[in-house]
């Protein structure tokens, strides 16, 4: 997903520092989630925009795990493993800056906060980023 190769640094640093059974799930989801698989498809929250409610709680739930992956996450693996690296976070992910696929998954945030509610989708996010960043 991440467009570089192997060499590029978040690549290293997501290898180094996620254990396996935590990617093959964040994988899982990418695979499976409607939203996700979209957006590697080349589609944009535009395409859901609305739609969001007739999908199940697991997959709203899946979807903020993968948004809070890697707009969370690999901010903080920069922040703690590499600080020193400005342009650690300046790579592409499906043809977008990071920070536009950060943006796009952000809209998708957006409407699953008005139907779960902000306070569940900030505990999701909290308990996504407790699991997936427990290093094993």
């Amino acid at each position: 997903m991440i467009q570089s190769t192997s060499s590029n640094r978040v690549c290293q640093l997501i290898l180094r520092h996620i254990v396996g059974s935590k990617l093959r799930i964040l994988n899982d989801i990418l695979q499976a989630n409607p939203f996700i698989r979209g957006i590697s498809e080349g589609l944009k929250y535009e395409h859901f925009q609305g739609t969001l409610k007739a999908y199940t709680r697991e997959v709203l739930v899946a979807s903020i795990m993968w948004s809070t992956f890697w707009c969370e996450v690999i901010p903080k693996l920069v922040e703690n493993f590499d600080s020193g690296n400005k342009e650690a976070l300046k790579f592409y992910v499906l043809d977008m800056s990071y920070e536009t696929y950060c943006k796009e998954l952000d809209k998708f945030n957006m409407e699953i906060e008005t139907l779960l509610g902000n306070t569940l989708v900030g505990n999701l996010k909290n308990e996504a980023m407790k699991y997936i960043y427990t290093v094993e």
